[in-house]
């Protein structure tokens, strides 16, 4: 049996950096290794850390790669745990209410920095 993550999802999913997020665009969702600092993000926002980019990191420190690399570690990192983030998408959609869910990220897409949050978008919509 073939799980999917393709359209319908239990509640409408977005992206947007810590920075740029409103609450206009529904709940704030951490999908990073580190939680935003207080000063810069004081709202609340639920977790779905599943989405974090773990592989990356080394001792909470982040250890750089060729591009490539990056993106084939996470999206192997997804592919494992297809069916384990299909049930925590659940669980957040029931936690939220359906509303809609905005997956934040520290880097800003618009000035061309490369983020997960993307690398997720592209393969939700692949598998």
């Amino acid at each position: 049996m073939t799980t999917s993550l393709t359209p319908p999802m239990p509640m409408p999913l977005y992206t947007a950096s810590y920075r740029s997020w409103r609450a206009e665009f529904g709940v704030p969702v951490r999908i990073t290794v580190g939680r935003p600092k207080a000063q810069y993000f004081p709202h609340g926002y639920e977790e779905l850390l599943t989405l974090a980019p773990w592989e990356l990191f080394q001792h909470g420190r982040y250890i750089e790669q060729p591009l490539e690399v990056e993106l084939r570690l996470y999206r192997a990192r997804l592919h494992k745990r297809k069916a384990r983030l299909i049930e925590e998408i659940a669980a957040l959609s029931a936690r939220i209410d359906g509303v809609g869910a905005v997956l934040c990220c520290y880097e800003n897409v618009w000035k061309g920095e490369i983020c997960h949050r993307r690398w997720f978008a592209d393969w939700r919509g692949s598998t």
